[in-house]
């Protein structure tokens, strides 16, 4: 039961619904290694789908960390692979400019992430998900490795923002920093994506919570090494990134306005932070996958409340 609240989340698309059959053949192929899940509904976390073989053969010539930078914005050029991820989704252009970009860039390797929507149809071919003739929601979400060096500033940078709720672990799940609404105890579940759609109650499908982020967080450190047949064959880099590196997940609980307060966070931090690996335009043929043109971007932008603020584009 608990993969199957996982499954549904990833693979109930416009379509699945439509087509039930496909949907239903689609669904017994992926139940021999289910992603992880929790009791309610999926976490966020375990939205990175995970591929039955991890390949990513840039992986076995990196030494540096700008090797790994330079890996991580192949990815997002779509010539290269990641453990924790086969492809970019199309809503990843909603943030490729002010996020994704600038934050590898710098050393900070993003591994999950969702743009806000507020109130997008359901049938929009990017975002949209359930029935016909709904919208649908979500709040800002960024998942991260970040080093030793750069985490008390990652970290005092959020605080600024009453808005974000973030928590931060190592591999062990023994080192924790977070803000309170995710500090021990306090149980909180946060709803990142949700739908209403005719004649239904509302639909929460992705949470994020502090249980379920430590659960996860040692499976993504982990999945550095995956691309490696022997432990003696993982970089010395990797094994740093295991040992000291942490992982954060950030939520923005704003998500009717654009600029958000995470992305005025993200701005501050790309100007305290050295340029580490550069975007270069790619040099092989990139994977295909569906783009968003700037009209389509547009129009899902044109739904959140314009803020008096500039937003800096790196």
């Amino acid at each position: 039961l608990l993969h199957t609240f996982h499954l549904l989340h990833l693979f109930l698309t416009p379509a699945a619904i439509r087509h039930p059959i496909s949907f239903v053949c689609f669904f017994f192929l992926m139940i021999r290694r289910p992603p992880r899940s929790t009791l309610s509904s999926s976490s966020a976390a375990s939205d990175v789908y995970k591929r039955q073989t991890v390949h990513c053969p840039q992986f076995r010539s990196i030494s540096t960390v700008r090797d790994v930078c330079d890996v991580f914005l192949q990815f997002l050029n779509g010539c290269a692979e990641l453990p924790w991820t086969d492809d970019l989704k199309a809503e990843a252009d909603l943030l490729m400019s002010d996020v994704l970009q600038p934050l590898n860039q710098r050393g900070l390797f993003t591994i999950n992430s969702q743009p806000a929507l507020n109130g997008v149809p359901s049938e929009n071919p990017y975002v949209g998900w359930g029935p016909l003739n709904g919208y649908v929601y979500q709040k800002p979400y960024l998942e991260m490795f970040c080093s030793p060096q750069h985490l008390p500033l990652v970290l005092s940078t959020f605080d600024k923002y009453p808005s974000l709720s973030y928590i931060a672990a190592d591999a062990s799940t023994t080192n924790i920093t977070c803000s309170a609404a995710y500090s021990e105890g306090a149980n909180a579940m946060t709803a990142v994506t949700w739908g209403i759609f005719p004649n239904q109650e509302v639909q929460q499908p992705t949470i994020v919570s502090r249980e379920s982020f430590l659960t996860w967080a040692p499976e993504a450190f982990k999945l550095w090494s995956a691309p490696f047949q022997c432990t003696s064959d993982v970089p010395p880099i990797i094994n740093t990134i295991q040992s000291q590196w942490r992982l954060i997940t950030v939520v923005d609980n704003e998500f009717t306005k654009y600029p958000s307060p995470i992305l005025r966070a993200i701005g501050e931090l790309c100007d305290c932070l050295p340029v580490v690996g550069s975007f270069d335009p790619p040099v092989t043929t990139p994977t295909k996958r569906s783009h968003m043109s700037l009209t389509e971007i547009e129009a899902i932008r044109s739904l959140l409340r314009p803020e008096q603020l500039s937003l800096i584009h790196i």
